[in-house]
C-alpha cells in the first residue's frame, strides 16, 4: 500500500512543490524529471508554467500525470504562518471523477475547514 513519487508528479506533490521556497523548487527541478505515464511534464520550464498556475488558482487538476488513465485533484493546506502544511487530494479513474473542478470546490471547502481548525491562513 502506497507509492512514493517524486515531488515534481502527482496533484498532492505539486500542489506542495508550489507552495515552496524558490531554492527548493529550483533543487527540485535541477534533477532530472522523468515520465511517468502519459501525462507526466518532464520539462523544468513547462513545469515552473504549471506551478505557477496551481498558485493562481488554488489547486491542481492533472489527467494521466502518475498513472495512465487516472485523474487527480490537489489542494493546499496553509499553517498559522501562511506557509504549505499539507496537501489534500482524489485520484480515480478518468471516467468516474469527471468534471474534476467539483472536486476541487469540495478539496477547497476540506481544506479551509481544516485550516479554520489550526488557525491556518493563505499568506499575502
Amino acid at each position: 500500500m502506497g507509492v512514493q513519487l517524486p515531488l515534481y508528479a502527482g496533484a498532492t506533490a505539486k500542489v506542495i512543490l508550489a507552495h515552496l521556497p524558490e531554492e527548493d523548487i529550483d533543487r527540485v527541478l535541477s534533477k532530472p524529471l522523468h515520465r511517468l505515464a502519459r501525462g507526466t511534464i518532464d520539462d523544468p520550464a513547462d513545469l515552473r508554467v504549471e506551478l505557477e498556475m496551481i498558485r493562481l488558482v488554488g489547486y491542481a487538476l492533472l489527467t494521466e500525470e502518475t498513472y495512465d488513465g487516472a485523474a487527480d485533484v490537489g489542494v493546499h493546506v496553509f499553517d498559522q504562518d501562511g506557509h504549505i502544511l499539507a496537501s489534500l487530494a482524489m485520484t480515480g479513474p478518468i471516467a468516474r471523477v469527471v468534471p474534476l473542478e467539483r472536486w476541487a470546490e469540495s478539496l477547497r471547502q476540506a481544506a479551509r475547514q481544516l485550516e479554520a481548525a489550526i488557525g491556518g491562513h493563505r499568506a499575502v
